[in-house]
């Protein structure tokens, strides 16, 4: 895309909620491009990260380049400890940018070159957890996945300490419960084992899942997943509570759900054909339909809930 244009405002599909509205910020483009994350700050600013590196903040209806070192791999997430925001990608680069400087460094990690940070949280101790695998499986290319979760110092001058890795399984999330637990999402090409963390980095698994999980998301007081029953993960999407098999719910012709978040009363998961559904009830419920792709990440705030795609695409759905 190579002009933005500030705002357009549209209702992207009749919403079955009186008073929903859709307002489209960023008009998805026809390339592969794609924003991958958006990252609500302590401050509340909110970023947006992607492909290629591009980074932004969004700025009333408007978004704004944030300057950072770029070296062309891939956002993939965000995160943010004390005044430093730390911005996950491909290639085994990690950026540190500094909130009261205004300027960010980058580092990109030996042996890891060809792996992906897929997930990044920060722990109790203020380093930083990351997992992931070979890059280019979060497109779906074919890749030994080469999984690990690791943990980095936040001064990014240590080598990253691994605390589990495996040839044959990819780590796509990282969690933190109301307990202070860290789940991570561990795939083996057919299911997952969603696994807790302990203080010495050795993995428990904990709940067998079905399929690709694809994001463990703390929401409703509750720990739960998303992502796709089988392989085909254009076809189906799925989602339930981590613990209670009885919640493991598919919702036929969605796409693969690529994560979930709250707002007021309703639970809202998004999925990779461009639906928004209200997940609250039993029987799932559309609340809208982009026309721009795949969405890929969510947060909500005193607005409504953004949403961020592919082709660049990012909306906001109001509800009043």
């Amino acid at each position: 895309m190579n002009s933005f244009k500030a705002l357009f405002p549209a209702i992207l599909l009749s919403c079955s909620l009186q008073g929903q509205l859709a307002i489209q910020l960023e008009k998805a483009a026809n390339q592969d491009s794609s924003y991958y994350d958006v990252f609500k700050l302590k401050n509340g600013n909110i970023w947006l990260g992607g492909e290629f590196g591009i980074i932004k903040q969004l700025n009333g209806n408007k978004l704004e380049k944030i300057e950072i070192p770029n070296n062309g791999s891939n956002i993939l997430k965000i995160a943010q400890v004390n005044n430093q925001v730390f911005i996950a990608a491909d290639q085994g680069t990690l950026y540190r940018y500094d909130l009261n400087t205004k300027t960010a460094v980058r580092k990109v990690f030996r042996g890891f070159e060809n792996l992906c940070f897929y997930d990044i949280l920060p722990d109790a101790n203020g380093k930083l957890l990351v997992c992931g695998g070979s890059s280019g499986i979060g497109k779906g290319k074919i890749r030994i996945p080469r999984g690990f979760i690791a943990r980095i110092d936040s001064n990014l001058t240590e080598e990253p300490e691994i605390l589990w890795e495996s040839k044959f399984h990819f780590v796509w999330s990282l969690c933190r419960d109301e307990a202070g637990e860290i789940a991570a999402a561990v795939f083996n090409g057919r299911n997952t084992k969603v696994s807790i963390l302990d203080d010495k980095g050795i993995l428990h698994p904990k709940f067998n899942v079905k399929g690709l999980v694809h994001s463990l998301n703390f929401v409703q007081n509750k720990l739960m997943y998303c992502g796709t029953p089988s392989f085909r993960y254009k076809n189906d999407g799925t989602y339930g509570v981590v613990g209670d098999s009885k919640s493991h719910t598919v919702i036929k012709n969605s796409g693969f759900l690529s994560g979930l978040v709250g707002y007021n009363e309703l639970l809202v998961g998004y999925s990779q054909q461009g639906k928004v559904y209200n997940l609250i009830s039993e029987n799932p419920e559309i609340l809208l339909e982009t026309n721009s792709g795949a969405v890929y990440e969510a947060v909500a705030d005193q607005d409504g809930i953004l949403f961020v795609g592919h082709g660049k695409s990012c909306f906001r759905m109001v509800l009043k």
